[in-house]
């Protein structure tokens, strides 16, 4: 039984775009202590306790960041992803958009090197949360 995403015709697999607002954003929250941001590890002395970052939304292709340490458009964050009761994995994002509100940076990242299982997990998620 072929997926909703391709159709079966002669032996060949015809992609069809899902539905984007079946799977968009969701929330997500998730703290990220240990990024990597341009392949330099980050240290925040002031209260170790607190997270260096954390995840707020996410979709297949996007997640949102909020950052205690400044960002900029362009930058690269390296960071381990947690999906659920699932294995966590690294994942590379680059920042597309950032702002500044009450000291902290939020920054729009889109994801660089997930491989299809990755999406397929994220997008499940997503699914899931609707």
């Amino acid at each position: 039984m072929s997926s909703k995403s391709s159709i079966h015709k002669k032996g060949q697999y015809i992609y069809k775009p899902l539905d984007k607002k079946q799977y968009g954003t969701v929330e997500f929250i998730m703290d990220i202590y240990y990024p990597r941001i341009n392949n330099k590890s980050v240290k925040v002395e002031e209260d170790v306790q607190q997270a260096v970052m954390r995840a707020t939304s996410i979709s297949s292709e996007t997640i949102l960041i909020e950052s205690r340490i400044p960002l900029v458009q362009g930058d690269f964050i390296n960071f381990t992803l947690t999906i659920g009761a699932n294995p966590s994995f690294w994942c590379l994002a680059k920042v597309k958009n950032v702002e500044q509100k009450n000291s902290r940076y939020h920054a729009d990242c889109e994801f660089i090197s997930l491989n299809m299982n990755q999406i397929n997990l994220i997008k499940n998620y997503c699914m899931n949360k609707h």
